[in-house]
Protein backbone atom coordinates (compact mmCIF):
# COMPACT_ATOMS: atom_id res chain seq x y z
CA UNK A 1 0.00 0.00 0.00
CA UNK A 2 2.73 2.09 1.28
CA UNK A 3 5.89 3.00 -1.23
CA UNK A 4 9.17 4.15 -0.02
CA UNK A 5 9.29 8.02 -0.43
CA UNK A 6 11.30 9.67 -3.20
CA UNK A 7 13.94 12.53 -2.53
CA UNK A 8 16.02 13.35 -5.54
CA UNK A 9 19.94 13.17 -5.47
CA UNK A 10 22.09 15.94 -3.49
CA UNK A 11 22.47 19.21 -5.97
CA UNK A 12 26.02 18.71 -5.18
CA UNK A 13 27.71 15.68 -4.93
CA UNK A 14 24.91 13.63 -6.65
CA UNK A 15 24.44 10.65 -3.76
CA UNK A 16 21.43 9.46 -2.88
CA UNK A 17 22.65 8.94 0.58
CA UNK A 18 20.19 11.05 1.94
CA UNK A 19 18.23 11.16 5.69
CA UNK A 20 15.04 13.24 6.65
CA UNK A 21 15.37 14.85 10.34
CA UNK A 22 11.49 15.54 11.03
CA UNK A 23 12.78 17.90 13.74
CA UNK A 24 9.69 18.99 16.27
CA UNK A 25 7.20 21.51 16.20
CA UNK A 26 6.85 21.48 20.59
CA UNK A 27 10.76 22.73 20.34
CA UNK A 28 10.10 24.62 17.46
CA UNK A 29 13.26 23.34 15.83
CA UNK A 30 12.70 22.21 11.88
CA UNK A 31 12.95 19.65 9.31
CA UNK A 32 14.70 19.21 6.54
CA UNK A 33 17.01 17.06 4.24
CA UNK A 34 20.64 15.96 4.87
CA UNK A 35 23.43 14.43 2.65
CA UNK A 36 25.60 11.91 4.59
CA UNK A 37 27.79 11.86 1.41
CA UNK A 38 29.12 16.06 1.01
CA UNK A 39 26.49 16.80 4.62
CA UNK A 40 25.04 19.92 2.67
CA UNK A 41 21.65 20.36 4.26
CA UNK A 42 18.43 21.31 2.69
CA UNK A 43 16.47 24.01 2.92
CA UNK A 44 14.62 24.04 6.78
CA UNK A 45 10.70 23.78 7.10
CA UNK A 46 8.05 23.37 9.48
CA UNK A 47 7.22 20.03 8.23
CA UNK A 48 9.05 17.15 7.29
CA UNK A 49 6.68 17.23 4.12
CA UNK A 50 7.46 20.57 3.49
CA UNK A 51 11.61 19.81 3.79
CA UNK A 52 10.77 16.79 1.24
CA UNK A 53 9.41 19.08 -0.66
CA UNK A 54 11.81 22.21 -0.47
CA UNK A 55 14.93 19.32 -1.49
CA UNK A 56 13.11 18.22 -4.26
CA UNK A 57 12.73 21.47 -5.78
CA UNK A 58 15.26 22.95 -7.97
CA UNK A 59 15.74 26.30 -9.17
CA UNK A 60 15.62 25.43 -13.10
CA UNK A 61 11.63 24.48 -12.63
CA UNK A 62 9.04 27.09 -13.72
CA UNK A 63 7.47 28.18 -10.81
CA UNK A 64 4.00 27.04 -10.96
CA UNK A 65 5.43 23.67 -10.29
CA UNK A 66 6.27 25.28 -6.96
CA UNK A 67 2.20 26.16 -5.81
CA UNK A 68 0.98 22.74 -6.86
CA UNK A 69 1.43 19.23 -7.12
CA UNK A 70 1.04 16.57 -9.08
CA UNK A 71 0.00 12.57 -8.71
CA UNK A 72 3.57 11.31 -8.93
CA UNK A 73 4.55 14.07 -6.23
CA UNK A 74 1.81 13.30 -4.28
CA UNK A 75 2.56 9.87 -3.75
CA UNK A 76 6.29 10.64 -3.22
CA UNK A 77 5.77 13.07 -0.77
CA UNK A 78 3.38 11.05 1.08
CA UNK A 79 4.69 7.42 0.43
CA UNK A 80 1.30 6.28 -1.04
CA UNK A 81 0.72 4.47 -4.37
CA UNK A 82 -1.45 7.03 -7.01
CA UNK A 83 -4.23 3.97 -6.40
CA UNK A 84 -4.37 5.08 -2.62
CA UNK A 85 -4.59 7.98 -3.22
CA UNK A 86 -7.34 7.86 -6.09
CA UNK A 87 -9.30 5.37 -3.56
CA UNK A 88 -8.67 8.04 -0.25
CA UNK A 89 -10.41 10.52 -2.92
CA UNK A 90 -13.41 8.40 -3.73
CA UNK A 91 -13.89 7.55 0.19
CA UNK A 92 -13.83 11.07 1.30
CA UNK A 93 -10.64 10.99 3.08
CA UNK A 94 -8.38 13.14 0.64
CA UNK A 95 -8.56 16.14 -0.52
CA UNK A 96 -10.20 16.43 -4.09
CA UNK A 97 -7.77 17.56 -6.84
CA UNK A 98 -8.04 20.97 -8.59
CA UNK A 99 -8.09 20.77 -12.82
CA UNK A 100 -6.21 23.76 -13.86
CA UNK A 101 -7.41 25.54 -17.32
CA UNK A 102 -10.41 22.99 -17.24
CA UNK A 103 -8.06 20.09 -18.14
CA UNK A 104 -8.10 16.54 -16.64
CA UNK A 105 -4.63 16.72 -15.22
CA UNK A 106 -5.12 16.49 -11.54
CA UNK A 107 -2.90 19.02 -8.87
CA UNK A 108 -2.89 19.66 -5.32
CA UNK A 109 -2.11 22.77 -2.93
CA UNK A 110 0.49 22.29 -0.82
CA UNK A 111 -1.84 23.42 1.84
CA UNK A 112 -4.28 20.64 1.00
CA UNK A 113 -1.87 17.74 1.11
CA UNK A 114 -0.25 19.46 3.97
CA UNK A 115 -3.72 19.32 6.04
CA UNK A 116 -3.97 15.63 4.90
CA UNK A 117 -0.56 14.91 6.31
CA UNK A 118 -1.61 16.80 9.52
CA UNK A 119 -4.59 14.86 10.22
CA UNK A 120 -3.48 11.73 9.14
CA UNK A 121 -0.61 12.02 11.75
CA UNK A 122 -2.90 12.99 14.43
CA UNK A 123 -5.35 10.16 13.48
CA UNK A 124 -8.42 11.93 12.34
CA UNK A 125 -10.33 9.56 10.42
CA UNK A 126 -8.05 9.42 8.08
CA UNK A 127 -4.98 6.80 7.25
CA UNK A 128 -1.67 7.27 8.50
CA UNK A 129 0.69 7.74 6.32
CA UNK A 130 4.59 7.25 7.53
CA UNK A 131 6.64 10.05 5.89
CA UNK A 132 10.19 8.74 7.37
CA UNK A 133 9.54 4.98 6.39
CA UNK A 134 13.07 3.54 4.96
Amino acid sequence: MNKKITLKPCPFCGSSSLKIDEGSLQEDTPSYVFCKECVTIGPSAKTPFEAVYEWNYREDEPPQVRRLLNIKQVCSCLGLSRATVYRLIQAGKFPKPLHPAGTSSSRWTINDIEKYQEQSQRGVGLESVNMLRN
